[in-house]
């Protein structure tokens, strides 16, 4: 069985060769500066158990994957428009990286991962996080940094599993980080 599949394309490619995306792939990391879309049989390809795009011009993903049952980690770099479309996800995942999305709103398929153990939302432009996340009883380390929060999510405070939160270089006021110091006894 195949392990991990690399494939790092050329600056005049943009697209990935179909071939090589077979059913014996069980990691999958894409590099790529020009690359827009991934093809559909991505989501078929079922032994997969990561997945690893980084291509800022991303903006097209499959939008089910369900298949994927045995997929734990999903780790994007794109645009905002590549997880748009996303409808159905693993159940299986315990690991997600949205970086650099240009994301404006909380994508709420994520809500439905009960196996998250690690998020990463990292250099968006998210200002509010859901309160339902306290529902991931599993998550224990969210990375939040580099967004426009401006107050501190309730949610946090309903999350005793968590054991790593980062929300560098959000929006907090003087008196907001007093407040989360106060509340979760983290320094800005």
């Amino acid at each position: 069985m195949m392990s991990l599949l690399r494939i790092k394309l050329r600056k005049s490619q943009t697209t990935l060769p179909v071939e090589k995306l077979t059913n014996e792939v069980t990691r999958l990391l894409v590099q790529s500066e020009n690359l827009e879309k991934t093809p559909p049989t991505i989501a078929n390809m079922t032994q997969l158990i990561s997945i690893e795009f980084q291509t800022p011009e991303l903006n097209e993903f499959p939008e089910d994957l369900s298949n994927l049952n045995n997929l734990e980690v999903l780790k994007l770099k794109g645009q905002r428009t590549a997880i748009e479309k996303i409808k159905k996800t693993s159940s299986s995942i315990k690991t997600l990286f949205l970086v650099g999305m240009n994301l404006e709103t909380f994508p709420n398929w994520i809500l439905e991962m009960r196996e998250l153990e690690t998020l990463d939302l990292s250099k968006n432009h998210l200002t509010e996080i859901p309160k339902e996340l306290s529902q991931l009883k599993k998550l224990n380390r969210i990375n939040i940094d580099s967004n426009k929060l401006e107050k501190l999510p309730e949610c946090f405070l309903e999350m005793p599993q968590l054991n790593h939160l980062s929300m560098d270089n959000n929006c907090f006021s003087v008196e907001e980080k007093a407040n989360i110091h106060r509340k979760l006894g983290l320094w800005f």
